[in-house]
């Protein structure tokens, strides 16, 4: 091999370092972005509950499904935070898809309530 063949060869393995380093930066501080801008809301789930409906609700989640590409994806976050003498779900949802996620949810758990927080 020559010396120019090996300076190719370089350089275009650190222009591809160099690309692949961009794409991970862009994905991370754009997942960083869609992270911090979810709507959280407060849940109170009807005492006869069953697994049924909150399968239902589950699974209308898959409008959620992201196309595959260079960016960060959408996701929605349960959380179970103690209080004092009870538990309060939260529920925190990607911005972008807050008009329809609530709707799927009292749809499902037709009991439920939501409290923006």
């Amino acid at each position: 091999m020559t010396l120019g063949a090996v300076h190719t060869v370089a350089a275009a393995g650190v222009a591809g370092g160099a690309l692949t380093g961009l794409i991970f930066l862009t994905r991370h501080h754009d997942q960083r972005r869609r992270d911090g801008d979810r709507i959280t809301y407060r849940l109170d789930f009807p005492p006869h509950l069953t697994t049924d409906a909150v399968t239902a609700f589950s699974r209308s989640l898959i409008c959620l499904r992201s196309r595959p590409g260079l960016l960060g994806r959408d996701s929605v976050v349960f959380e179970v935070v103690s209080q004092a003498r009870y538990l309060e779900h939260r529920l925190r949802l990607p911005r972008r898809q807050d008009h329809q996620l609530p709707t799927h949810l009292v749809a499902a758990v037709p009991a439920s309530r939501l409290a923006q927080i």
